[in-house]
């Protein structure tokens, strides 16, 4: 295994752990406040504001920045010099915010109907929801620029090999919502979407949009000594144009997740609290894949694009066996443990406040069909970087219609049958078809991609995550019997005792099997926690 894979990776994965961690608090801060079922769908309004700017956002600029923005940075980097590349990211990020900043006072402008989209699929009267909506809307687009801006810097400290400060600075973001939310919930008690006030919308949506700064402006003093920014909007560049090429199927890949995105959407509003649940479901869905995935698909992606770009293709495709070995050995147990532990997990860090059993359960239930997909999810999103890598968006494009169709062809029929965890369902559909459309294409293009190897060490890293999976619902189904329920400490305990169960008897499994890649995880576990001479 690469040692400066591992050691880049254990860099990021303790930013990562404590991201996640406190993105799962600020969930659990939010549902004392808002509930999912018991406030009368203010859960939803939120929740639908607060995701239309990552949305606008998407659809105008962030697949391009977080998706071929680096290796075309590199590619300027190896070719041009710093110097350069340094001028070039400049006009580039200037022309960007000036546009973004547009698009952001077009959006607050149609705030309005961006609320009646969301509630085309609501019950009885949306008037309230609509007002709340807009409302929040109006207090949360403005973050479209904030996220430019963290992706932007994100974009030019991985391109350097700089990866730990972007997965440390989400942490203020999350401090700053769990503070706010908690204030409001001690202040205010209980609020349903009838009763809150302007004045409360105000403090939950001024406080959510403050995070976002937050998290941008911190990361600023990280690029000091990497380049010279200039104020300069001269675009004129071969990899400009080179760019723009890329972005034309990389806007596509957006707008066509987006779109079935909004089916969703509407879908979920169907049922009460139905988006809430979906949304923090897949909030607990992503932790797994955003703690190991994500640094492992950001720290090949560097790598691989010059490997790429210089020919060095046997490199390539050993990254490549590398990402998605490793990927398989940390995300599949997860999703075994998922599927078995959901209900529990979900009751210990969400049933506080106004949250009670019947959202804790609507959660699970809807986690549990996510899951099924969670391993063709994580290995989708690393194959599509490595398609960046050959700067080809096209292809990821062309199969990405192709699914997202497919997608929104199953997702209503699912969602007649049942409800919002047909959605759920409708979404591991997807990526099992999508990785497996990916994975022959990109083995055809760099004639092979080690599958005999991938398929070995899937099979072994497959019945060790099975044993865990029996272990841990039979030590389970034992605690549960021995501890009631009724308090924090004893739903602690009814996790955590069937996860050590869980993680000892992966381990000794994969030791049995002779699972190679254990080496990989060791080496990053070793680096994390080796004391800094």
């Amino acid at each position: 295994m690469s040692t400066n894979l591992a050691r880049s990776t254990a860099a990021m994965t303790v930013g990562t752990i404590l991201s996640r961690s406190t993105g799962l608090l600020r969930i659990a801060a939010i549902a004392a406040a808002l509930g999912v079922v018991e406030t009368g769908g203010l859960s939803d309004a939120f929740n639908y504001a607060n995701t239309a700017p990552n949305i606008i956002y998407e659809l105008f600029l962030g697949g391009i920045l977080t998706s071929v923005f680096v290796p075309v940075f590199v590619e300027l980097l190896e070719k041009e010099g710093r110097e350069r590349a340094w001028q070039v990211a400049s006009a580039l990020i200037n022309v960007s915010m000036v546009g973004l900043m547009a698009v952001t006072i077009v959006g607050i402008l149609l705030a309005p109907w961006i609320a009646k989209l969301y509630t085309l699929n609501v019950d009885g009267s949306t008037e309230r929801m609509e007002e709340v909506m807009t409302f929040l809307l109006r207090l949360f687009i403005p973050q479209i620029i904030f996220y430019a801006l963290t992706a932007i810097t994100a974009g030019l400290l991985n391109a350097h090999k700089r990866f730990a400060a972007p997965m440390f600075t989400p942490v203020l973001n999350n401090l700053a919502v769990i503070a706010i939310f908690l204030s409001f919930h001690k202040a205010v008690g209980s609020v349903t979407l009838d009763s809150v006030t302007t004045e409360e919308l105000l403090v939950i949506g001024g406080g959510t949009t403050f995070g976002v700064a937050l998290m941008a402006i911190a990361q600023l003093p990280f690029l000091r000594g990497l380049g010279r920014y200039r104020w300069t909007f001269d675009v004129k560049h071969p990899s400009v144009i080179k760019l723009a090429k890329l972005s034309v199927f990389v806007i596509g890949y957006v707008v066509t997740n987006q779109i079935g995105y909004l089916v969703v959407q509407v879908l979920a509003g169907g049922e009460v609290g139905g988006y809430t649940a979906y949304t923090w479901a897949f909030t607990f869905f992503l932790l797994p894949h955003g703690l190991f995935s994500v640094s492992i698909m950001t720290a090949l992606l560097p790598g691989m694009s010059g490997h790429a770009t210089n020919g060095r293709w046997d490199l390539y495709r050993s990254q490549l066996s590398v990402g998605v070995r490793a990927t398989t050995l940390l995300i599949l147990p997860a999703a075994v443990g998922y599927f078995v532990l959901g209900t529990p997990i979900v009751r210990v860090l969400l049933e506080h406040g106004v949250m009670g059993p019947e959202s804790t359960e609507l959660v699970a239930s809807v986690l549990r069909f996510f899951v099924l997909g969670l391993v063709p999810f994580a290995v989708y999103q690393l194959f599509l970087r490595a398609f960046f890598a050959l700067h080809d968006a096209k292809t990821p494009f062309y199969i990405n219609v192709g699914v997202v169709a497919l997608n929104m062809a199953v997702n209503i029929p699912m969602f007649a049958w049942l409800g919002v965890r047909g959605l759920a369902a409708g979404h591991a559909i997807h990526y099992v078809v999508g990785v497996v459309l990916q994975g022959r294409v990109l083995s055809r293009r760099v004639n092979g991609i080690d599958e005999a190897r991938i398929a070995r060490s899937s099979v072994k890293i497959g019945l060790a995550s099975l044993g865990m999976g029996l272990l841990v619902w039979a030590v389970y189904s034992a605690t549960s019997g021995l501890i009631e329920p009724t308090s924090f400490l004893n739903d602690l305990l009814i996790v955590l005792v069937p996860v050590i169960a869980g993680g000892i008897s992966f381990l000794g499994l994969c030791v049995a099997l002779r699972v190679e890649e254990l080496d990989y995880a060791k080496a990053v576990i070793g680096r994390r926690l080796a004391p800094r001479k």
